[in-house]
């Protein structure tokens, strides 16, 4: 970890493939909090200037991924530290392994809202991502199997002093809007 005074929130998911009570602990300089299911576990609050062990427990029925959050902070003139551990069930404590954590994107990529209108087909809207990790939508199309209604975004090219920051849109409207102007004389909103 980098050297400096500086937080950062880590997110994901964890597979946790049993029900019982799994440990978790963090060895760490600084502070750290670390959440399972939105539940406090492990809570590493006040200063850790020489690397520390912080425990808790979490008990489950419920297999599958759960959701996963850690916020560290470093402490200054400390070199920063985190380590995030575990024991499952019946097992003995280790480093979480990385196959055990997975990305936590939340982004949709397709959603359908249903009508309150009697006979009224349901409004579906698919989304394409240049990269969920960015999170940053390319198009979304609405009605995908019909009208095809797409909006796109361009975002500038990464770089050094360059912020991925949207450069350019288009909406369904715009090219009728374009079709249009040339027979109204070039101001389209006015015919």
């Amino acid at each position: 970890l980098v050297a400096g005074a500086w937080s950062a929130r880590y997110v994901g998911e964890v597979a946790l493939d049993a029900p019982g009570t799994y440990a978790f602990s963090m060895v760490l300089t600084g502070t750290a909090r670390l959440f399972v299911d939105d539940a406090v576990v492990v809570n590493a609050s006040g200063d850790h200037p020489v690397p520390t062990t912080v425990s808790g427990s979490l008990a489950t029925t419920i297999t599958g991924r759960h959701r996963l959050r850690v916020d560290y902070a470093t402490q200054a003139g400390v070199a920063p530290a985190a380590e995030l551990r575990w024991a499952p069930p019946g097992m003995a404590d280790a480093p979480l392994p990385a196959a055990k954590v997975f990305p936590r994107y939340s982004m949709p990529v397709r959603a359908t809202t249903d009508d309150s209108t009697p006979a009224s087909p349901p409004r579906v809207t698919v989304t394409d991502y240049d990269s969920l990790a960015s999170g940053q939508a390319k198009t979304t199309t609405v009605d995908p199997g019909g009208l095809g209604l797409v909006s796109s975004t361009a975002y500038e090219a990464p770089g050094p002093g360059r912020f991925n920051r949207p450069v350019a849109s288009t909406t369904p409207a715009e090219p009728l809007v374009a079709a249009l102007a040339p027979s109204c004389g070039g101001l389209a909103l006015v015919c």
